[in-house]
């Protein structure tokens, strides 16, 4: 089931999706192999999207999504 994120870009959700196979423990060969994406693509998207969450969790709860 593709991941759906409300208000993403339906690319931005996708890579969401990849980097969360990382995430969850896929070994980094198998997913890029899996998706035809580079090792070094995989390893950069994964890398911003952990920035992005440190940097959301630094954010006052009244300037984050939803909150």
């Amino acid at each position: 089931m593709p991941l759906v994120l409300a208000g993403w870009p339906d690319v931005t959700a996708a890579q969401a999706g990849r980097v969360l196979r990382l995430l969850r423990g896929e070994d980094l060969k198998t997913v890029s192999q899996a998706l035809g994406v580079t090792a070094v693509t995989l390893s950069s998207w994964r890398g911003a999207f952990l920035a992005a969450g440190e940097a959301s969790l630094a954010m006052p709860a009244h300037g984050r999504r939803g909150a």
